[in-house]
């Protein structure tokens, strides 16, 4: 009983959110830290940094399909104090997040060539691109690892740690780049390359520091014996609920793709812009994603005890909180898009698109908040197969098909793909916000 006391302690909405706020702030600073440093190197590398992010996020939603079904499946047992059944889901996930990063890297490093090949890349942009992708590819097993640890930690209520340790490492992150991109005390200087092996590095650092942690609470129970004893019903829970999840995150990230193939058409100028823009988007994002992330634990927890009620009410003032400071902060990006945008260039060619597409954010992100709450709400309970269904045809027929539309028959060019992806927001947030008002959710609980 000491031990669901303290779980309990933990598991409340306030506690489980500020550390991933913070941690989500940090995180979307560096990766700003990132963009700024590699402007002062070349708009180019700029352009191809941005545009392999968006395959990087693909690789991610393998991880996150296990991180997902994990959260899921131990928040739910540990509301019901099934805690033997948490360990097994948690060795369970360490397991299946391996496995995937050795697959991602023989993906990346022997398919890079191909995979570049998809877009009309200027010659400079392709080679950087594929350094990139390259080295990245070679450590996936980290990557996996790290965001694997993170989630598990996450579940069992320990927010603060991973916020801590994903602070430390980032900080290193930001010094490899420096080093290798400005080349102080004679180091030589490595450009892009440089900032992924310094990327790569601090992932791994990660995972290492996380299993440490990990391995000091007993109540998790992680360790060989576990890992090497993990039944095929725990692989399938975890499948069972992730899949459905990387099936969504992987459609979006695939018609984001899609639509960026539109952007790069309209020149690196347009690509560049895009990279920027979505630079601020992330800060706008840091409230709405961290509460997402919490969202998702808690209502997975109350859940698992039954408190339906409890969870239901909690949400909606959760969402009502996200969208508000979503709408106040993409307001203010707009309003000091000129001054902010040069912060990242003084290309006028760049320039002009990028203060246009920060006004079309405001669509864009208070849509956005719709998607992040509720479905994040939604997978906690264990409704995880509508999202999927409803986002599949929203994504393909609003964002991909009116980003081809307004982006190019229309010649609206990078601000197209911006309209059709807040129209798609809008149109799929609301469908979930009535799914979460039916309740059927309440009927998918892990048994």
């Amino acid at each position: 009983m000491k031990l669901n006391k303290t779980m309990d302690q933990r598991m409340t909405i306030f506690a489980l959110s500020w550390p991933l706020l913070i941690e989500t702030f940090l995180r979307m600073l560096f990766n700003n830290i990132d963009v700024m440093m590699l402007s002062r190197y070349s708009d180019d590398a700029v352009a191809a940094v941005g545009l392999i992010g968006q395959l990087m996020f693909m690789v991610i939603i393998l991880f996150m399909m296990v991180n997902t079904g994990a959260i899921t499946l131990i928040s739910q047992y540990n509301g019901s104090e099934r805690f033997n059944e948490s360990s097994k889901i948690t060795a369970a996930a360490v397991t299946l997040s391996a496995i995937f990063g050795i697959a991602a890297t023989l993906i990346l490093t022997l398919g890079a060539d191909p995979i570049l090949g998809i877009y009309d890349l200027e010659p400079a942009v392709r080679g950087y691109a594929y350094d990139y992708l390259f080295i990245f590819g070679l450590f996936c097993v980290g990557t996996a690892l790290s965001t694997v640890f993170a989630a598990i930690l996450r579940s069992y209520g320990y927010t603060q740690s991973a916020m801590v340790v994903t602070f430390g490492c980032n900080i290193i992150n930001i010094i490899g780049n420096y080093l290798f991109l400005f080349g102080p005390f004679g180091i030589p200087v490595l450009g892009v390359k440089g900032v992924a092996i310094s990327t790569v590095a601090s992932n791994c650092i990660n995972a290492v520091i996380m299993l440490v942690i990990i391995g000091t609470k007993k109540e998790i129970g992680l360790n060989i014996k576990s890992i090497s004893s993990v039944t095929l019903e725990s692989y399938k829970k975890i499948l069972n609920f992730g899949l459905p999840n990387g099936g969504e995150n992987l459609s979006y990230n695939l018609a984001q793709l899609v639509s960026y193939k539109v952007i790069a058409i309209s020149g690196t100028a347009a690509l560049t812009a895009a990279v920027y823009t979505q630079t601020f988007q992330r800060f706008i994002m840091i409230i709405p994603f961290a509460l997402m992330q919490s969202s998702q634990i808690y209502v997975g927890y109350l859940v698992g005890k039954r408190r339906f009620d409890e969870a239901y009410h909690k949400i909606k003032n959760v969402w009502y909180f996200v969208f508000t400071a979503a709408l106040v902060a993409s307001i203010g990006v707009a309003y000091f898009r000129h001054e902010l945008i040069k912060i990242f260039t003084e290309d006028p060619s760049v320039a002009s698109i990028a203060v246009v597409l920060m006004v079309a954010a405001i669509l864009w992100e208070t849509g956005r908040t719709f998607n992040l709450i509720f479905i994040g709400a939604l997978k906690g309970a264990g409704d995880v197969h509508f999202p999927v269904r409803a986002g599949i045809v929203s994504m393909w027929g609003i964002a991909v098909f009116f980003s081809y539309l307004l982006g190019l028959k229309f010649g609206l060019g990078a601000l197209g793909v911006w309209l059709a992806f807040s129209m798609d927001e809008w149109g799929r947030g609301l469908v979930m916000f009535f799914r979460w008002r039916s309740r059927v959710w309440e009927t998918k609980r892990v048994e």
